[in-house]
């Protein structure tokens, strides 16, 4: 299944829907076209429960080289023709941040599979997945900083130094060097790095484990995350993930994960 040739869609395993960005001539840079694309089969995917699972990944040598600056946006319909340039600008701006956000606030977890390189807005769609994996050719780059508005967009500012600590969000931000795939595994800008020939396998074996777990738990435990990530405090996420726990262990599909562990075989859940 696909959308046009710069969207391809596919499902690699069962439960598994793939998203590959398909502009390799570009490194995967973003259009609006493309933006908006992901954005509405994202959408799709929050009352899907046959989907479990969703993998972003690049065509070609890059996972995504940031936005398409050269992208046109004149004509596009829904920015007004009247609109002053500042007013042009916060509209733009706020089209391309719905990306991230889609990819945090839908139920089925998501996995970066990193084939190569990801620059400015690449790394925001990497950190707005719950789990990442890269191949060893992988490296990430704030191209973003070359423009001269700044080094943080999409949420980098936020996202990135929790995931990787102020030090090596501000050297990643502010600098000119090229993180590579080994070290972005060793500060925590993806869960590890892998040969080139085993990212596909590594990323759909990470899949089928996220999935032996009952898809509403799964649900639950990604929202607690990242709600945690920016509750008021300490008691303000315990009991969120309380709430989450007694939703979860209501279903009958938790009640089928702890059959089939005493059966010793893999659960089918029935959403339920």
């Amino acid at each position: 299944m696909t959308t046009d040739s710069s969207l391809l869609i596919d499902e690699p395993l069962s439960g598994v829907r793939r998203f590959t960005l398909n502009r390799p001539e570009s490194l995967n840079a973003l259009t609006f076209a493309m933006l908006d694309d992901l954005i509405v089969e994202l959408e799709k995917l929050r009352f899907d429960l046959n989907v479990r699972a969703v993998v972003l990944t690049g065509a070609g040598r890059g996972f995504c080289a940031g936005h398409d600056r050269n992208d046109s946006i004149r004509d596009v319909e829904w920015l007004q023709s009247d609109f002053g340039e500042v007013q042009r600008s916060i509209a733009i701006v706020r089209r391309i941040l719905r990306v991230v956000p889609a990819l945090r606030s839908i139920p089925q977890v998501t996995v970066a599979s990193v084939n190569g390189v990801a620059a400015a807005l690449g790394i925001s769609l990497v950190l707005g997945c719950d789990m990442a994996i890269a191949s060893d050719s992988a490296f990430f780059a704030n191209g973003f900083r070359n423009t001269g508005g700044g080094g943080a967009e999409a949420g980098l500012s936020y996202l990135l130094p929790r995931a990787v600590g102020l030090q090596h969000a501000a050297e990643l931000l502010l600098s000119s060097r090229r993180t590579s795939a080994t070290e972005a595994a060793a500060i925590g800008l993806v869960l590890r790095a892998v040969p080139d020939d085993e990212l596909e396998g590594e990323t759909l074996a990470l899949c089928r484990d996220v999935m032996e777990m009952p898809p509403l738990a799964v649900a639950q435990t990604k929202d607690a995350l990242w709600t945690s990530m920016q509750a008021a405090g300490f008691e303000s996420a315990l009991d969120y993930e309380m709430k989450g726990q007694i939703l979860s262990f209501q279903t009958e599909d938790a009640k089928e994960k702890g059959v089939a562990n005493s059966e010793k075989r893999s659960p089918t859940y029935r959403n339920r």
